[in-house]
Formats: C-alpha cells, structure tokens, sequence
C-alpha cells in the first residue's frame, strides 16, 4: 500500500505541475542547448512549460520532459506563429528541432 501511495502521490505532482502553470511574468529559463525529438532531460520540460504558457503545447499535457509527437507539433506551432524557422525547416524538420532562431525567441519571451 505505501508503493500505491507514493505512486499515487508522484502523479498528483504530474497534474499539479500541468495545471497550476506559472504565468509568462514568474516563469524564467535560459534555454542555450539545441533539442531534437528524442530528447529527454530538464531542458525539454523547460520547453514544454513555456510552449504551455505560450499556447502551443496544450494545458491538457503533462509535462515530461520528453520530446515526442505532441512537442514536436507544439514546437512547429510556435515556430510558425512567430516566424523563426526557415520554410525548409518548417517543410522537413517539421518541429523536430529547437535551433538558434527558436531559443533566440524563447530566450527573449522567458529569459528576462
């Protein structure tokens, strides 16, 4: 029963944390390494949060720290939306890939 217990308790942290999201103004990260689907670390949920607050990766998403399909789409829609990646990239990365225009971006939205 106490193994349930901690289960329980490490995915009401998962919800808490996808729902109670910092507002643009408290939510602050230097995002300096390029991410590519795949990826799993603290850089990828950084990204998620932010790409929540922005809009482009649903509330309704837990927030993993993995980049897979649904950050892959989240980051092509923000890609799209404020122009930071080339037509080509947009064409055949299709959000695979956080580049330098896209941290620039995210630097300058988060990293105040």
């Amino acid at each position: 029963q106490g193994t349930q217990a901690m289960i329980d308790y490490g995915f009401q942290d998962l919800i808490d944390d996808a729902h109670n999201l910092p507002s643009p103004n408290n939510f602050k990260y230097n995002f300096t390494e390029v991410m590519s689907k795949g990826d799993r670390n603290i850089d990828v949920k950084a990204l998620q949060k932010a790409l929540q607050i922005d809009g482009t990766f649903s509330s309704d998403q837990t927030i993993t720290g993995y980049y897979g399909d649904v950050t892959s789409t989240a980051v092509l829609a923000f890609q799209k939306k404020y122009k930071v990646a080339s037509l080509a990239e947009i064409l055949f990365l299709r959000g695979r890939r956080v580049g330098a225009k896209t941290l620039a971006k995210l630097n300058s939205m988060f990293n105040k």
